[in-house]
């Protein structure tokens, strides 16, 4: 057109480069998912910097401070395949609205339990195990509900940015976290939560149903688990993707976990800087979300999450050797860059490459594997515990670094996806 040729190139080009990292959110129904996740997870990200610094102090051990985190997180090995079953049954719009009322209802009996001063730790592992069985019930629905609402064309765009709602949620709540622990106290932190929980069911109501695409045939919970699990032994590639989901999860449980005995033990410093340790890994994730967000066509995708698990598993290693401050900001802000792009693009992998029928069972069975990466976070606690925080966290980094060596090598397979 004539007038496509008379604008100045440079405009055109810039206003497609701001547009493109943002392009699905010009649909309503993921701005809805994507707003409700957004501010979920601003509210689960102070929370969890808060808890984790409460146990730490109420406990003075590292270990229960890892047996929180794996509370929090390991009910998805027994719940997410239910769970995904349930969101291939019914309305995947009405799980997430009951999974976010729910954990809002948690929040406001832990901050109820700690504002009277009745807060004990048993009351903590509780609703942490109750919290994680809301949320296995939640991320398969979430999930399998994204190719619905975005054009495919847009899918890799949407995974990004709803991955990324999590981890850069930590640009705002990690360091709010810090400096309400050192101001208001713990209490207004679990409040806030609670309030997040709200808003984040309520954007959930204006969603359609969303109900999955059926054949028709009437089946059980047992016919559909068995389905499921052929469907996966079936397509190979999409197997090994979810397995490999495990990695991220590991580098980042690990870090969370050790980070409060971090701040105080190896580089001694306090409730501020630890907000910022916390923030980290969110500036990471940013910066990924907009380079991944404005690739329209990305070659080579196996291999690169080989590297991007390789380069997680380096920097989760220098941060365990690190006794400086700056640079274990630096290494966590690598872990979080990586840790973000290599999630969206195994998500948008496994996302395309499975019918829709089947994305909810597929993305249960996802998510159990995220389910088993806590058992990282307990053996850094526990060797925290019997020797150090380093010799923890380099632990689990030698295992980050050999599950993608052993995939490049002997998995060729995977490197050459595309």
């Amino acid at each position: 057109m004539s007038d496509s040729r008379e604008a100045p190139v440079t405009r055109t080009m810039n206003w497609s480069f701001l547009r493109r990292p943002f392009a699905s959110l010009a649909y309503r129904d993921f701005r809805l998912v994507w707003s409700a996740s957004m501010i979920h997870h601003l509210g689960e990200w102070m929370e969890m910097a808060g808890l984790l610094w409460f146990v730490q102090d109420l406990t003075g051990s590292a270990f229960l401070t890892s047996i929180t985190m794996f509370l929090r997180v390991v009910p998805m090995v027994v719940l997410s395949i239910p769970a995904g079953i349930i969101a291939d049954r019914v309305s995947r719009r009405n799980l997430m609205i009951a999974s976010k009322g729910g954990t809002a209802a948690l929040s406001v009996a832990l901050a109820l339990l700690t504002h009277l001063g009745l807060i004990e730790y048993w009351h903590i592992l509780v609703i942490s195990v109750l919290g994680s069985v809301a949320t296995s019930i939640n991320m398969p629905s979430r999930q399998a509900v994204i190719p619905n609402a975005v054009p495919r064309q847009h899918l890799m765009n949407a995974i990004s940015l709803d991955s990324a709602s999590m981890m850069s949620s930590r640009l705002i709540g990690a360091p709010l976290a810090g400096l309400l622990l050192a101001s208001t106290g713990v209490t207004f932190i679990f409040g806030l939560r609670a309030i997040s929980g709200i808003i984040a069911t309520a954007l959930l109501v204006r969603l359609p149903r969303f109900d999955p695409v059926r054949d028709g045939r009437r089946s059980s919970p047992v016919e559909d688990l068995k389905a499921g699990w052929q469907y996966l032994k079936r397509e190979t590639v999409v197997f090994i993707l979810v397995g490999m989901f495990f990695l991220p999860q590991l580098a980042n449980l690990v870090q969370l976990t050790l980070l409060p005995v971090f701040t105080t033990e190896v580089l001694g410093v306090g409730a501020f800087e630890y907000g910022l340790l916390q923030m980290a890994p969110g500036v990471g994730a940013a910066l990924s979300l907009v380079a991944l967000a404005s690739l329209t066509n990305m070659r080579r995708k196996g291999l690169f999450l080989i590297i991007s698990a390789l380069v997680m598993g380096l920097a989760l290693m220098v941060f365990a050797g690190s006794r400086s401050f700056a640079l274990s900001l630096a290494m966590l802000t690598i872990i979080g860059a990586m840790n973000n792009a290599f999630m969206t693009v195994d998500s948008t992998l496994v996302q395309s490459l499975t019918r829709d029928d089947m994305r909810g069972r597929v993305m249960g069975w996802r998510e159990m594997v995220r389910g088993f990466s806590p058992i990282g976070s307990i053996m850094a606690g526990s060797v925290a515990d019997l020797s150090s925080p380093p010799v923890g966290a380099a632990a689990v980094a030698v295992v980050s670094l050999l599950i993608p060596l052993f995939l490049f090598f002997l998995l060729p397979r995977v490197r050459r996806l595309e």
